[in-house]
């Protein structure tokens, strides 16, 4: 038979509780910083539609300037090759330079610095796992980190791909 009167509560109970409450705010804390992790943040969202704060110029030598192409769209011009200095640039910097030179080269991007990733150019977004996406080479090469990282210059050539990544 059980010594406990009926409105007194179980001794255990307190301790089950607690354990269940730690618990739910250690799944809660978890799913709070995957979220942050991955999920992009909305203010880190910006137009990358602003050749006005960018000083460029077009080159036909392609050995004076770092060039840019397109496969996978219709409707981007021809390529484009931009006049850099001695010094590498950042292919988004390069990208930007492009569009001030040849505005059908419209393109967004999220993120900053080594985390800046396009998201569209001259109207072709990203379509997430199952569609086409963005990428590009520098010269032949998949480039393995993101267009703030990667740096170009003379003589280089840029190819943005916009297809399934296989």
């Amino acid at each position: 038979m059980n010594d406990t009167p009926p409105n007194t509560p179980n001794a255990d109970a307190p301790a089950s509780q607690s354990w269940r409450i730690a618990i739910a705010l250690f799944v809660v804390l978890v799913a709070l910083v995957l979220t942050r992790w991955w999920m992009p943040d909305d203010s880190t969202v910006v137009d990358g539609d602003h050749p006005s704060d960018v000083a460029a110029e077009e080159t036909d030598n392609p050995e004076l300037g770092v060039t840019f192409a397109a496969t996978g769209v219709e409707g981007l011009p021809r390529e484009v090759c931009i006049a850099v200095g001695e010094e590498k640039i950042s292919v988004f910097a390069a990208l930007e330079q492009v569009q001030a030179v040849e505005p059908a080269w419209y393109f967004t991007y999220q993120g900053s610095g080594k985390m800046t990733m396009v998201t569209e150019i001259a109207g072709f977004s990203n379509e997430g796992n199952t569609g086409s996406n963005w990428t590009y080479e520098i010269n032949g090469e998949m480039a393995p980190r993101s267009v703030g990282e990667m740096q170009v210059g003379r003589g280089d050539r840029v190819l943005w791909n916009f297809g399934t990544y296989e």
